[in-house]
């Protein structure tokens, strides 16, 4: 039993590892999800975006590869640009970013706000499911920061 349980244990982290995800592979899915997921192939520095449409938002996925040696993407970050008139505050956004953790704010020079994420594939065990929860809750910030400055909360 003893060496049972550390073989079992390899087994099971070998499952999560992570491989490097693809553009086609990563469209596919948000399509299967529901989501409208345009693959564009040609970036400035010849990674793949995603054009993304959740019905609530429109975002830009950007795929990300920290190592050179391994196969596939190993990071992938959502955002979106949002205009407000008049633009929030440097201490709005700086307010923002220490109160929520899923979704950081920046604000451009033209006064127009970036809402970013960030998603570490690994490891992920089961990449649909993790696309799915990333979207959803950078779906969730956008709305939650728009709502805080129609309110009153950032500014």
């Amino acid at each position: 039993m003893r060496r049972l349980l550390p073989a079992l244990f390899a087994l099971l982290a070998g499952l999560c590892l992570a491989k490097g995800v693809s553009g086609p592979e990563v469209a596919r899915i948000l399509n299967e999800l529901g989501y409208e997921a345009s693959l564009e192939t040609e970036s400035g520095n010849g990674y793949p975006l995603i054009f993304l449409q959740t019905g609530k938002i429109s975002a830009l996925l950007i795929f990300y590869n920290d190592n050179p040696f391994s196969e596939g993407f190993e990071a992938l970050q959502l955002g979106t640009s949002l205009n407000f008139d008049p633009p929030p505050s440097l201490e709005g956004i700086n307010a923002w970013n220490a109160r929520n953790r899923f979704g950081k704010a920046a604000l451009m020079e033209d006064g127009q706000v970036m809402l970013v994420a960030d998603l570490n594939l690994d490891p992920v065990c089961d990449l649909k499911r993790s696309l799915s929860t990333f979207v959803e809750d950078f779906e969730s910030s956008v709305m939650i920061f728009y709502g805080e400055y129609q309110v009153g909360r950032i500014r």
